[in-house]
């Protein structure tokens, strides 16, 4: 019979077809790889997902276990405020360390800053042919007086080396507080009312600051605090004592350096202003300048009894003067109404009287509480009630409860093997694995059995969480949980420590980094490489076997093709013949 063709170029579709159906029975082990790929595809993304959901619960339980640093179920606190007067007198929050209780507050003062004025000017936006400095907020430079010393610390001098972007110390009383801490001597600096400060960290390279104790270098010597002040150690530890502020601490009266003003002949009042306010201030040595009824009112910017202006014309300058802002050196000419001085708020809280340099605030008055005093309300006065709060804290059960059955219903989902409609079956992706098979009813004994701690709760049931019909863990009586939270927190603190170290330890087998889940993810990643290497290799292969095949019948086509030209030559010979 004739066979078409198109041409040595190319193969008849014939044997093209043949080709094709040799090839497709040659690739099946290959499709079976690739099924074995997207497999694996849709297991990584069920072990993605799975291990998103088993660190959410793990980071719900870390939250839960007071022994993990992760921990965060402190004891819920707010506050509530009585007052019988027609405005609020105080505002308030509370930590989790509050006790709670009433605290009667009565407001005898409030904490101001000292405020002066000048002379009323003719304009405020006028030259007023006045020249040269005047320093304000601190001294012309720095300097400490008064300074008392012992074999710890054998001298306390100021110091230029400032910490560049650090505000130096504000003028005030300084102790250096020294003690012996588990066979180490220490030392810090507090203010005078006892507040630890920012300076240098001795033991770091960057210039960092630290409220801290820091060991006394070894050797003794001296220690520059980086903000004005220096000390000098002794260097004979064993002369060495503990002292605190009020117990004999080496002492010393600080004075910071104050912003220099530099005033010409052609600037205004306003302008005078500005740079009061542009200066550069000690850390609360700040002053603040307005213009009213073109007069400059200059005040300090912190509130408090040791807060004073600090103004003072420079050698032979008569800046200040001139304004009317002194009368003569060191003696104000002018001050704003009840304000010649700076005061301390005064208090009481529960009958006892209190003194403060702020009406804001305020944390070392009430325990775990910030107060702050609001203004215009001396001689009135209101309670505050800190009351125990358990919304934060059966939100982190909630949270806990969420996780946990969202990892239990997604386990449950994918090792069920469904019976379609067809009565076929359908295995989830994880049926075949026991590890998970196991992980649901040892969840559910896991909360559910008795852990024995010195607290009164053993069973999760005591505190009004049980499992539901359809095996979720849900709140049952939210009453009992709440009244648990609110009234004996550390008994809740004491079960949940033992419960949650069971639920991290087994959770912690499938969650993190180094978790089953991770391992499966990797596991599934190294054989999808190895798979797909091998369809590389398939598909390279399959396309030698397609062109060597493409070119046997290629041949073949132009031999039989060869064959039929010689045929047809015959035929027509034998034809002219006859």
């Amino acid at each position: 019979m004739a066979i078409s063709s198109t041409g040595t170029a190319n193969l008849d579709s014939y044997y093209q077809q043949l080709v094709n159906l040799q090839i497709s029975n040659e690739q099946k082990p290959m499709d079976a790889v690739t099924k074995q790929v997207d497999t694996l595809k849709i297991q990584k993304a069920l072990y993605t997902d799975l291990k998103g959901k088993f660190d959410a619960l793990q980071s719900a339980i870390k939250a839960l276990l007071r022994s993990d640093s992760f921990y965060s179920m402190t004891p819920g606190r707010s506050v509530s405020i009585n007052t019988s007067a027609s405005q609020g007198v105080i505002s308030a929050t509370a930590g989790s360390g509050a006790i709670v209780g009433n605290y009667a507050i009565n407001v005898t003062t409030l904490a101001r800053g000292q405020k002066a004025r000048s002379d009323q000017q003719a304009y405020s936006d006028q030259g007023l042919n006045l020249s040269g400095t005047f320093v304000i907020g601190g001294g012309a430079s720095r300097s400490v007086s008064g300074s008392t010393a012992n074999d710890t610390v054998s001298g306390i001098i100021e110091n230029n080396g400032l910490i560049s972007g650090q505000k130096e110390l504000g003028s005030g009383n300084y102790s250096v507080e020294t003690r012996q801490n588990e066979g180490v001597w220490q030392f810090r600096l507090v203010d005078a009312n006892g507040t630890a400060i920012n300076i240098r960290n001795a033991s770091s390279t960057d210039d960092s600051l630290t409220t801290n104790w820091q060991a006394i270098p070894t050797g003794g010597g001296n220690y520059n605090t980086g903000r004005g002040l220096s000390f000098d150690f002794g260097a004979i530890p064993g002369l060495y004592s503990a002292k605190y502020r009020n117990d004999g601490a080496p002492t010393t009266t600080y004075t910071a350096k104050g912003a220099s003003i530099a005033v010409s002949e052609a600037d205004s009042l306003n302008a005078i202003a500005e740079k009061i306010n542009n200066g550069v201030y000690a850390a609360g040595n700040e002053i603040s300048a307005t213009i009213v009824d073109k007069q400059l009112i200059i005040q300090t910017t912190n509130t408090g009894a040791t807060k004073t202006i600090s103004a003072a014309d420079i050698g032979t300058d008569t800046v200040l003067q001139s304004l009317g802002v002194l009368s003569s050196p060191g003696v104000y000419k002018n001050y704003a109404a009840g304000t010649d001085s700076g005061k301390n708020a005064v208090f009481t809280v529960n009958g006892l009287t209190v003194e403060r340099s702020s009406n804001t605030a305020i944390t070392d008055v009430i325990t775990g509480v910030s107060l702050n005093i609001l203004p215009g309300t001396e001689g009135l006065n209101a309670t505050l009630s800190v009351n125990a709060d358990s919304t934060s804290q059966k939100a982190m059960v909630d949270t806990f409860i969420a996780k946990f059955n969202d990892v239990s219903k997604y386990v449950k989902s994918k090792i069920a093997t469904t019976k379609n409609e067809d009565n076929t079956y359908t295995r989830g992706g994880l049926a075949g694995d026991m590890t998970f098979r196991l992980f649901s009813s040892d969840m559910f004994a896991t909360l559910n059995r008795k852990y024995e701690n010195d607290g009164k709760y053993a069973y999760l049931r005591d505190l009004g969480l049980e499992f539901n019909d359809s095996s979720e863990l849900t709140i049952k009586d939210t009453a009992k949980l709440t009244e648990a939270l609110k009234n004996n927190f550390q008994d809740v603190e004491l079960f949940f420590e033992k419960l949650m170290s069971t639920m991290n330890s087994k959770v912690g087998v499938f969650a993190g980094t180094s978790g089953y889940v991770e391992s499966a993810i990797k596991t599934n990643e190294k054989q999808a490489t190895f798979y797909n290497s091998r369809i590389t290799t398939m598909k390279s292969q399959l396309a030698l076997r397609k062109t060597q095949l493409t070119n046997q019948y290629l041949l073949m086509q132009a031999q039989i093709e060869e064959m039929t030209r010689t045929q047809q030559t015959l035929q027509a010979g034998f034809t002219s013949y006859g």
